[in-house]
C-alpha cells in the first residue's frame, strides 16, 4: 500500500510543478454521481491504509499557504477531512474553498432570473459557458456529497451559501440553465 500511496502522491504533487496538485478525475456526464473517482480521492484511501493521513494534511496546507491553485486544494483537504471524519479539518477547508471560489460565483442576489426572462436570449451560448460548466462540476462535486453526510452547523453555514451562489451561476443565463436544470432543482431541494 505505501508503494501505492508514493506513486498517487507523484501523480497529484508532481515535485517539478509545485505547488500545483493535479485531481485527475475521471468524468462523468452526470453531474449529480457522487461515485466519481480523482486521484486524489484514491491517494486519501491510499493515506489511510498506511497512516499517512497527518503527512497528506501538512503537504496540502503547505500548498495551500502559496495561494496557488487553491481551489483543487481546499477541494482536496475537503476530500481528507470527509474520508477521515475530521470535523475541524471540514470547516477550516471549508472557510478555504470558500475564500478560494468567492471570485468565480456571483454574488447572491435577492431573485435569480427566472427561465422565461432568459428564454430571448437562448439562441446566443455565452463565452464563458465552458468556464461556467467546469465551475458548476467543482462545486457539486466538492459540496453534494458533504450535503447527504451529517455536519455541523457552522459547516453548513459556509456550504449553504456557496452552494445557492452555484445555483446563481446556473440560472445566470439561458444556456448554462437549460443544461444544468436538473441540478438546480437539486441544490434549490437541499
Amino acid at each position: 500500500m505505501k508503494q501505492l500511496y508514493e506513486s498517487l502522491e507523484a501523480i497529484v504533487f508532481p515535485e517539478s510543478r509545485r505547488p500545483v496538485i493535479y485531481p485527475h478525475r475521471l468524468s462523468s456526464r452526470n453531474a449529480l454521481d457522487r461515485t466519481k473517482i480523482s486521484a486524489y480521492r484514491l491517494l486519501v484511501r491510499a493515506a489511510m491504509q498506511c497512516d499517512k493521513t497527518d503527512a497528506l494534511r501538512d503537504e496540502l496546507e503547505s500548498r495551500a499557504k502559496t495561494g496557488i491553485n487553491t481551489e483543487a486544494i481546499f477541494e482536496a483537504l475537503i476530500e481528507l477531512a470527509a474520508e477521515t471524519n475530521d470535523e475541524q479539518l471540514l470547516l477550516k477547508s471549508l472557510q478555504g474553498f470558500a475564500v478560494a471560489m468567492d471570485g468565480l460565483l456571483p454574488e447572491l442576489q435577492s431573485e435569480r432570473p427566472t427561465f422565461s426572462q432568459l428564454e430571448r436570449s437562448l439562441s446566443k451560448v455565452p463565452p464563458d459557458v465552458l468556464r461556467k460548466a467546469r465551475l458548476i462540476d467543482q462545486m457539486t462535486r466538492t459540496l453534494l456529497p458533504l450535503v447527504s453526510e451529517p455536519m455541523g452547523e457552522d459547516a453548513m453555514k459556509i456550504v449553504r451559501p456557496l452552494m445557492r451562489r452555484t445555483g446563481h451561476l446556473i440560472a445566470s443565463d439561458p444556456y448554462t440553465l437549460s443544461t444544468h436544470q436538473t441540478l438546480l432543482e437539486t441544490i434549490e431541494n437541499q
